[in-house]
């Protein structure tokens, strides 16, 4: 019995002594720690400005990570009279994206409108920008 509880005894700790190379692709390297948000850049709608004479609006952002983004999620909708809400969620594994579309405006002289756009590494850090801008027509 004294054995056999030595023998039980040492394939505990020589199992347990072992790398885990299976669930490891790099077992030789440090691992990557990312404590830095996504960056956005927006060419369109820039934010607190003012637009005139439009029936479409361009909208045009680029997401950047120095690893690898995951969630993105783009926003626009007017805050003064009802029109439809231009909701766009991405999921990618690419380091950066370029969101390029157009938003359709509601036949409205003045309209208010709110822009959330929003960007989630994998790591879980997160950019959000959060602003309102005018159109004329």
């Amino acid at each position: 019995m004294k054995l056999f509880n030595i023998t039980i005894l040492s394939l505990v700790l020589l199992l347990g002594a072992c790398k885990d190379e299976i669930n490891d692709p790099n077992p030789d390297t440090e691992p990557v720690i990312d404590n830095t948000k996504p960056t956005i850049e927006v060419i369109s709608p820039v934010a607190d400005s003012n637009y005139s004479f439009m029936d479409t609006f361009p909208v045009k952002v680029i997401y950047k990570d120095d690893f690898i983004l995951e969630n993105l999620q783009f926003v626009l909708e007017p805050t003064n009279v009802a029109g439809d809400l231009m909701n766009i969620a991405i999921q990618t594994e690419d380091s950066m994206f370029t969101l390029d579309t157009f938003y359709i405006l509601p036949q409205n002289d003045t309209l208010n409108m709110r822009a959330i756009i929003k960007a989630r590494d994998f790591a879980q850090n997160q950019e959000e920008l959060n602003y309102n801008f005018n159109v004329y027509k």
